[in-house]
């Protein structure tokens, strides 16, 4: 063989170790570089930081409650909760009873205009009156009541037949809308729409329970992914090791060249460099998952080394496509949220469509009054001569408003018609065209959600497909290997070729590894995307 020929080799072989120990070293698809708490101390040589700290072994499923117990994004979502539910309750204000009292005192002196006024210059008036109202807004038909009373004690030096007169009144009233407001109106859609937005909030906050868990599996399959990429580098080390050990045993006995040994150098030298790689991957997949499932404030968070205990073992999985597009349909929450939304945008077009129509009203309102106090009886003559007197006492007042004995009855019919276009009929215009928009939007949602999951399903379905071939390719390069390392043993190979195999089975190794890592994240995608976006 020639020395170009040689050297041409040679080149070839570190640039396949090269694009090995690069397949080694990146990060599993999914890794999410997140900002910590602390500055972690910092591991010589790029190799994973040495075990100081306590063990924690978690499952999966363990990592993932860890992770809902202290992620601060889902505490600040029920707080949003909590906001949402305060506004249920402003809302239901708008229905509950009022209840207003009030009390004054009033005293007037003025000139005396007329002889019927008082015997005297001046002329001095004063009152005392107490009154209470009940109203309240009903959540039927629009429809309001109130019940009013008032009580009154007032006093005169004029001429008056009560002095003192005491007066009770009670009012009742009753008011129905007939068109505008009858089916709907201001303060049925706030509570409505306070009650969707409540609904709007737990989805969110599902859909933040779901990204967390989502993200803390894909963290957790990374540091799985990572410790079995350390252990084929660690593999393929040892085996380079061997072939080096083998080729200085021949060498001493003189069946070998010393190139043999140098190659065989070469590829342990970029084994060792893929271990440390992979070390380093480590513990960065194990920091990325400590930032999401352990609270910062521990003492020995950074010290704290976490144990995956699930192990990476792909099994087939039969996938129901058409069962998977309506689950997606039904309940993923990206697309009920834009339901509720819909919902919203149709409760404003309802009360846009009614503010338009006609104002028609009816109204009923029923009174009773009672009077007494000392009552004068004078006879006919000017100035009037008092010829006896008599009481009423209060309660007789207040008896006479509850024995229907001065009653007053009122109903009526009010109605207001706008002429010419309106404000509201634009706005009710507006309001149909955003919901149309919104309802097309609903629709690519729809269509986008079908899409993913078809496309989720494939890739489950080649995933599989992936891993079986893998892992029948890696047997078949053992098998290739155990032959080549006969036939050398026997001088029908030469050392490149056995390193040529070895190279082959490092490959093969690491292509199995990353055809398991894509059919587990394959699975996490295919039920994540039948939940959430």
């Amino acid at each position: 063989m020639s020395n170009t020929a040689s050297l041409h080799i040679r080149r070839s072989l570190v640039t396949a170790i090269t694009l090995s120990a690069l397949l080694v070293a990146s990060p599993p698809i999914g890794a999410q570089q997140t900002t910590p708490p602390a500055t972690p101390p910092v591991a010589a040589s790029g190799a994973a930081p040495a075990q100081t700290g306590p063990t924690l072994s978690l499952t999966m499923d363990q990592a993932v409650q860890m992770a809902l117990e202290t992620n601060l994004g889902l505490q600040e979502t029920r707080l949003n909760q909590a906001m949402a539910a305060q506004g249920i309750v402003a809302a239901r204000a708008a229905f509950k009873p009022v209840l207003t009292s009030g009390i004054s005192r009033n005293t007037a002196t003025s000139a005396t205009q007329t002889f019927t006024e008082a015997a005297t210059s001046t002329t001095t008036n004063s009152s005392t009156s107490a009154s209470a109202r009940w109203s309240q807004a009903l959540p039927w038909f629009g429809s309001s009541y109130s019940v009013a009373w008032s009580g009154s004690r007032s006093a005169t030096n004029g001429y008056t037949t009560y002095n003192p007169r005491l007066g009770s009144t009670l009012t009742l009233a009753f008011n129905q809308p007939l068109l505008q407001g009858f089916l709907i109106d201001g303060n049925r859609v706030g509570l409505e729409s306070a009650e969707r937005n409540r609904e709007i909030t737990d989805l969110n906050l599902q859909q933040t329970i779901l990204s967390t868990e989502d993200q803390v599996r894909q963290a957790y399959l990374n540091l799985i992914a990572s410790r079995e990429g350390l252990e084929v580098a660690r593999q393929n080390r040892d085996l380079s090791q061997t072939a080096l050990d083998n080729a200085l045993a021949r060498i001493k006995v003189g069946s070998a060249a010393e190139i043999d040994a140098i190659q065989s150098r070469a590829s342990v030298l970029s084994s060792e460099d893929q271990v440390y790689q992979a070390e380093a991957q480590v513990a960065r997949a194990e920091d990325q998952l400590r930032e999401m499932i352990v609270d910062p404030s521990r003492p020995d968070y950074w010290q704290l080394h976490i144990d995956a205990t699930d192990q990476m073992d792909p099994q087939p999985h039969p996938i129901d496509v058409d069962g998977a597009i309506k689950t997606a349909l039904q309940n993923r929450l990206d697309l009920v949220v834009a339901r509720r939304t819909i919902d919203l945008q149709r409760l404003s077009v309802q009360l846009d469509e009614n503010l338009v129509k006609p104002s028609v009203g009816f109204s009923a309102a029923y009174s009773a009054s009672g009077t007494g106090g000392t009552q004068i009886l004078t006879d006919n003559n000017f100035p009037p001569t008092i010829l006896s007197t008599s009481t009423i006492g209060f309660s007789n007042v207040l008896g006479d408003i509850f024995t229907n004995t001065n009653p007053s009855w009122t109903f009526g019919v009010s109605v207001a018609y706008p002429l010419g276009q309106t404000s509201a009929q634009a706005s009710l215009a507006r309001a149909r065209i955003s919901q149309q928009q919104q309802e097309i939007d609903l629709k690519n949602q729809e269509l986008a959600v079908v899409a993913q999951v078809r496309d989720a399903a494939r890739q489950v379905q080649s995933g599989w497909n992936r891993v079986q071939s893998n892992a029948a390719a890696l047997e078949a390069s053992k098998q290739q290997l155990d032959a080549e390392e006969r036939k050398l043993a026997v001088g029908m190979s030469t050392t490149f070729q056995v390193l040529q195999q070895q190279q082959l089975l490092a490959s093969a190794r690491i292509a199995n590894l990353n055809a398991q890592i894509a059919y587990a994240q394959a699975l996490l995608l295919f039920e994540h995307v039948q939940k959430i976006r």
